[in-house]
């Protein structure tokens, strides 16, 4: 499976698919709803299909990047 930032497979993703808004800029919570970092990017398969998120836990796009599956 090829996966793909979701920048590069649909150019236009904040409007196409967000209505505007730019899911790379969402925080992420723990489930005791502790700030855990922000989406960094959101990458897809060939169908368009999500499959991680890429959390950056760092400050100012520094620090660690984790990558969480969707199922």
């Amino acid at each position: 499976m090829v996966l793909r930032k979701i920048a590069d497979l649909y150019p236009d993703y904040k409007e196409d698919i967000f209505g505007g808004d730019d899911i790379k800029k969402f925080s992420v919570y723990s489930d005791e709803a502790e700030k855990i970092g922000s989406v960094h990017d959101v990458l897809v398969d060939e169908g368009g299909r999500f499959r991680y998120f890429v959390v950056n836990t760092g400050f100012l796009g520094f620090g660690k990047k984790y990558y969480f599956l969707l199922v």
